[in-house]
């Protein structure tokens, strides 16, 4: 995994337009010097060109007045500037009001950046003012003469406070340097009216290469910088042809822009890569601009160039980064999402054209990630790519997008058996063990498949539909394959609003806690109740846990509605102890989720209930399934020992439904196994059913446990289980889940 954070990458992106808007401003303001003719026109366009093009809130420049008082003059200003400087009153004296940031800068010839004009005690005396027109921080940079004396200052505030980074000072001082460079030019060359030599004695002095070409586009003249950006001396290149040095992939891009300038005589901006002498390429930013005759003809070129390539790296980075995964280096949902408008716009202007879409999610990746360490997770997700582009052709494409999910789009297919074909290649790949910090781990997915089809218009809706075949595909026993049909969709559609009522019945408490009397098969004492959660639907009634609780589970909604529960059972027990004395002990049942075993205040929460309530830890049984148990053995087996040391019982709910295994199961601190109904109701004497019933309890009977039938609906099933040995059970030959007040008047009024 990269080292970067998130939050690192986003501060790059901050710093990264930071520095791209400087380099604009100083590009522009270079441009401006270039041209200038008189000096305050000068100041005045460099201060709106920062302004506009830099969105600062105010620019202005200052000259030093060498008089008595030692005061300062605003020569030129653009910005919101609102009589700020009428009354701004500032001397480069070592006073009070010589402290500032403009004085500080005269004095030394160091910038000087004042981030937080509210808290610098330096800048107390014109606070006020700069506070009333929304200045938050400034920047003051030396304008110096040929001599190396502070003659002025270039003074920049911004309405945000800390708006100066090192880089932007850098640059700005940059600006600052051509700027005083451009002065001293003008005042020295009053006297001169040729363009061209004034041209050369500014780009003799500034980091950008300035070129002057013929119309052939051969070198007339280079600035010095040619031999610092390229490697070439001056001799070498004039009267060349850079032709020669331009990338062969740039070439007729640049020919055709420099003859649009000859033609359309107008100034063209354009980026592109150029071969320095050590044979590297380098991105050149290059502002190409026609120079006309007194009759409008061009008579030459000329070209003002920037080194950009760092800039360039950063923007390709950028854009690799926004395309792919960071972890696995796969194409991301947005590059997904690209390749999936491309198949649309094909399959409707191509006929014969066909395209499918896989979508993956692995199985129990989260146990595995859980259980093995995020670690492992990352390096399983890795290996995985690498596997499912090893499957796969070039001209298709495998995209992760997010968690465990990925996208196979199969381009150019057949039909859709070839996607077909392909998913089982996916299912034979990964049935061999990934070899992991050298453990051999096995991964297997579950796959939707969708046929591109021109009834798609937008490429979210074939991701969709490709998603919801995928979890048909999950919840029809994993490691399968299932293929889109509108079927599904409407179903996904039902689900969704049962996912959004479910989210308000859990706001406006639409549940109830039924109670299902739990019998001492020997002597039908009652010995307690298993509390079950009830649904009123406000329109539809009572909604079938069936139905609601496998989307609470999947959406993790089950957390709160379980904690409900325990809460409204354990109390409900505690006003029965008061009512019926006579009944006790009493015992309360109540069933735990894999996600309530992954919640960290777990055990807190079961102490709170339990000093809320009075209730004592053996009143309380918490049943959860036997494939909770090997998510993490040994998470687990800590867990469970921190909630007997409560004295709380703990049983095995379904057994022999999921999956166990026998090897572990004496070391879990358990007290009760509950045979599954779906054992009970078909037993028949000396069936398969009732073979697995006996066996079920003479394990039980082996590692010391209560056994407890859940679904008796018979008598004939009650002696058969009690002639077994079990010893408690549930159904409906004793009662059906009850309400609190049903369950009173059945039981606890006897």
């Amino acid at each position: 995994m990269k080292n970067e954070t998130e939050a690192e990458v986003q501060q790059q992106k901050l710093d990264f337009q930071v520095v791209n808007r400087a380099l604009a401003v100083l590009s522009a303001c270079t441009q401006a010097v270039i041209r200038a003719t008189d000096e305050i026109t000068l100041l005045q366009t460099l201060c709106q060109l920062i302004t506009q093009e830099a969105a600062y809130r105010m620019a202005w420049v200052a000259y030093v007045c060498h008089d008595e008082a030692k005061s300062v003059k605003a020569m030129a200003w653009a910005g919101y500037e609102a009589d700020y400087l009428e009354n701004v009153n500032i001397t480069w004296a070592d006073t009070e009001r010589g402290r500032g940031p403009t004085g500080r800068v005269i004095r030394s010839g160091h910038p000087v950046a004042c981030q937080n004009m509210l808290n610098d005690p330096n800048f107390a005396p014109w606070r006020e003012a700069a506070q009333q027109r929304g200045y938050q921080s400034s920047l003051v940079l030396p304008l110096f003469n040929n001599n190396g004396e502070v003659f002025g200052t270039l003074n920049i505030y911004s309405a945000e406070a800390y708006a100066f980074n090192p880089k932007e000072v850098e640059l700005l001082t940059q600006l600052t340097d051509s700027l005083s460079f451009g002065i001293v030019a003008l005042r020295a060359e009053q006297a001169l009216r040729e363009s061209e030599q004034r041209y050369r004695l500014l780009a003799e002095n500034i980091n950008d290469l300035v070129c002057l070409h013929d119309q052939d586009r051969r070198y007339l003249y280079l600035s010095p910088s040619c031999e610092s950006l390229l490697g070439y001396g001056y001799n070498e290149l004039i009267g060349k042809d850079p032709y020669i040095l331009f990338h062969p992939d740039d070439r007729d891009r640049i020919v055709e822009e420099f003859r649009a300038v000859i033609l359309g005589k107008n100034d063209i901006s354009i980026t592109y890569r150029i071969r320095q002498k050590s044979g590297n390429y380098i991105w050149l930013e290059t502002l190409t601009k026609p120079i006309l005759n007194e009759a409008g003809k061009v008579v030459q070129i000329q070209t003002t160039s920037r080194d950009v390539t760092e800039r360039i790296l950063v923007q390709e980075r950028f854009k690799y980064e926004a395309l792919h995964d960071a972890l696995t280096g796969l194409p991301n949902r947005n590059l997904l999402m690209e390749r999936l408008k491309l198949g649309i716009n094909r399959i409707r202007n191509f006929e014969g054209y066909r395209f499918a879409v896989l979508f993956l999610d692995l199985d129990r990746f989260k146990v595995i990630n859980d259980s093995l360490g995020h670690l492992v997770g990352d390096q399983l997700l890795i290996a995985t790519a690498h596997k499912l582009q090893s499957i796969v052709r070039s001209i298709d494409l495998v995209a992760r997008i997010g968690g465990d999910e990925f996208v196979i789009l199969l381009d150019e297919i057949k039909d859709i058996q070839e996607a077909i074909r392909v998913t089982e290649r996916i299912f034979k790949t990964l049935t061999s063990p990934l070899i992991i910090e050298e453990r051999e781990i096995y991964v297997s997915t579950s796959i939707g498949i969708v046929l591109g089809t021109k009834d798609y218009i937008r490429d979210s809706d074939l991701l969709r539909d490709a998603d919801i075949a995928m979890y048909r595909a999950k919840n029809q026993g994993k490691a399968r394959y299932e293929i889109f049909d509108r079927e599904m969709h409407a179903v996904a559609i039902k689900r969704l609003h049962l996912e959004n009522d479910l989210r308000r019945a859990i706001e406006q408490q639409q549940f109830l806690v039924y109670y299902q009397p739990i019998i001492n098969l020997s002597n039908h004492r009652l010995i307690g109740f298993e509390a079950l959660v009830r649904w009123q639907h406000p329109t539809r009634g009572f909604i079938s846990p069936i139905e609601f609780i496998p989307l609470a589970e999947e959406t993790g909604l089950i957390i709160m509605i379980d904690s409900w529960v325990l809460f409204t059972a354990c109390q409900q027990l505690a006003t029965w102890k008061i009512k019926f004395p006579h009944y006790l002990p009493l015992k309360m049942s109540i069933n735990l989720s894999a996600q309530d075993f992954r919640k960290i205040n777990l055990i807190e929460e079961i102490d709170h209930i339990l000093m809320e309530t009075g209730l004592e830890g053996q009143e309380l049984t918490l049943e959860i399934t036997e494939s909770m148990l090997i998510e993490n053995i040994n998470k687990t087996i800590d867990l469970l020992t921190e909630i007997k040391l409560r004295n709380l019982e703990i049983s095995i709910d379904d057994f022999g439904t999921g999956y166990s295994s026998l090897n572990y199961l004496h070391r879990f601190p358990v007290d009760y196994l509950k045979i599954d109904s779906s054992f009970v109701s078909q037993m028949q004497e000396e069936n398969r059913n009732y073979q697995v019933v006996s066996t079920i309890i003479d394990l039980g009977h082996h590692l010391g446990l209560a056994i407890v039938a859940e679904g008796i609906e018979t008598g004939q099933q009650m002696r058969w289980l009690r002639e077994l040995g079990c010893k408690f059970g549930q159904g409906y030959l004793f009662a059906q889940p009850l309400s609190a007040q049903e369950i009173e008047i059945k039981f606890l009024h006897k």
